[in-house]
C-alpha cells in the first residue's frame, strides 16, 4: 500500500489530494495474461468467446456469483475480460 499526496504548487504545503492506492490481489492469478498457453486460460478464452455471443444476442449485464467467499468470482471475472 503506498500513500500518495499531491501539494499545491506554490508552497503551501497543504494537501489536496490524499489517496491510498493497494496492489491488485489478483495479480498473479491472471492466467490469461501470465500463462497464455495453460489449459487454464484456453478455457478462459472459450468462456469469453461465449459471453461475446450472448453479448450479440442482446445481454447487457452479467454477475458471477456463488454462496461464499473465496470461490474464484474475482479471478473469474478477470481472466474472462
Amino acid at each position: 500500500m503506498a500513500t500518495i499526496t499531491n501539494e499545491m504548487p506554490f508552497g503551501s504545503g497543504t494537501a489536496i489530494v490524499e489517496a491510498e492506492t493497494y496492489e491488485p490481489a489478483s495479480t498473479g492469478r491472471v492466467v490469461s495474461l501470465t500463462q497464455p498457453t495453460s489449459p487454464a486460460a484456453e478455457q478462459y478464452r472459450v468462456l469469453r468467446y461465449r459471453l461475446e455471443c450472448l453479448a450479440r444476442e442482446g445481454v447487457k449485464s452479467l454477475a458471477f456469483t456463488s454462496p461464499q467467499s473465496g470461490d474464484g468470482k474475482t479471478t473469474t471475472a478477470v481472466n474472462a475480460a
